[in-house]
Formats: structure tokens, sequence, C-alpha cells
């Protein structure tokens, strides 16, 4: 399943003025973004949103400072994503240091617009690109599918030709009329050449009956012919 958010922001609301800055300049580029002010409705279970959203995201964004160390939920968001496996990115907002365990080189610069261009090449392709291309890929496996369901469940053609026994030229305008094992019946006509083809649904019978009709020509009698290969039919001049 596509992850819904692109990011989850993680912050302390005291830095909320600089992360706002920095949520805006990532929507403003198409990335989804999860922050929790404008994501979270009245009503929600914030804790349960929460955990979902971390959950829901590909990579998590850390405004790591003093008020977001000292912050319990942001702690809970953190190693929900290193649980989790997410990429955690993290943008130093002062001095503070990391959690120890944390070896992750983080984004020194203060600048909204500079951190920005520094989590870029880390992003990936945008949640909107990524379904495109799971909807491409859906389709392709659909189409695959479909092709092979009609590959194999395409009508067996029945062929041959029709020459007259007066000199083994080909015969237009013959009346091929095929009946199946099973009651079946079809029919077509030969063509300047002499050829016919009939398309006859599965399943393939291993034998047909198979009448050929002409003015002024005539067959002896309906004929049971094997599917296995072309019928070669020569019909007589009336006398």
């Amino acid at each position: 399943m596509v992850s819904r958010y692109d990011i989850f922001v993680c912050y302390s609301r005291v830095t909320d003025d600089r992360v706002r800055s920095l949520v805006d300049l990532l929507r403003a580029s198409g990335y989804r973004v999860f922050y929790d002010q404008t994501e979270i409705r009245v009503g929600d279970k914030w804790k349960e949103r929460l955990d979902h959203a971390v959950a829901s995201s590909r990579v998590l964004v850390l405004c790591w400072s003093r008020e977001a160390d000292a912050s319990g939920y942001v702690h809970f968001e953190l190693s929900r994503a290193e649980g989790l496996n997410k990429p955690v990115l993290p943008w130093l907002m002062d001095s503070t240091e990391l959690p120890k365990l944390m070896e992750i080189q983080g984004i020194t610069q203060q600048d909204p617009a500079e951190v920005f261009a520094r989590l870029k090449p880390r992003l990936g392709l945008k949640l909107r690109w990524l379904r495109l291309i799971q909807t491409v890929v859906l389709m392709l496996v659909f189409a695959a599918a479909f092709a092979g369901y009609r590959y194999t469940h395409r009508p067996w053609v029945f062929t041959g030709v029709v020459r007259s026994t007066a000199d083994e030229s080909p015969l237009s305008g013959v009346t091929v009329e095929v009946t199946t094992p099973d009651d079946r019946r079809l029919e077509a006509f030969t063509q300047s050449d002499g050829h016919y083809s009939i398309s006859i649904p599965l399943p393939k019978p291993a034998s047909v009956d198979v009448l050929f009709r002409k003015s002024g020509f005539y067959s002896d009698h309906e004929t049971a012919v094997t599917t296995a290969q072309d019928y070669i039919m020569y019909l007589s001049p009336s006398q």
C-alpha cells in the first residue's frame, strides 16, 4: 500500500514559526506533509492519529531543538519512526545534541529555504508520482493478464482450400458449412484464391463435418475431417 504522506514533520510547538515556514516550502513543492496543526481534526484521537501518520509517511523530518528534546511527544514520534525503519532527516535548530544512539548527520543551516534545499535530494519521488507509477504498473499487469487470457482463449480457426477437379484451379464463392460434434454450425465462403477460414470457439474438436456447396459443382457427400491440419477439397463440375 502506498503511504498517504511524503513527510511527517516532528517538532516542538515552541519552534512553530520556523517549522511552519519549512512546511509551506515543502507543500508548495508538491510534497504531501503531515503537520499536526493542519492534519489532526476535532474529535480525532490524537495519539492514534500520530501513530498512524508516522506509519503512513515515507520520511520523518525531525526538527530538533532543546524544546523537542524535552518533549515526550517528539520522542514518541521519533521512536515510532525508528521502530518502523523510516528514514529520519534531522534539522538541528540549535546546538542541542541528538540522542546518543542516533548516528545521523543533521542539517545545521537555520534558514528554512536552505534547509529545504538540503532536504530535497533525500526526499525521493513525491507521493503523487509514486501513485502514478503504481497505477501504470497495475495497468500493465492487467493488460498483460488480459492479453494472455485472450491468447489462450482465442477461437480455433479451421482453414483450407477448394479446387476444381477439372483443372485444379481454385474455386471462389464456395459455401463452406462446418458442424461440430456438439452441433455448432458455422459458415464461410472461399476467397478468390479458393481459401476459406472459419473461427470456431473453444474447445477445439478432434474432427468436424464439412459440407461444400457451389452452383455448377458438386461433392459426393458431407465429409468428416480431422482438425489437425488444413483441409483441401476438390469439387467436380456438374455434367
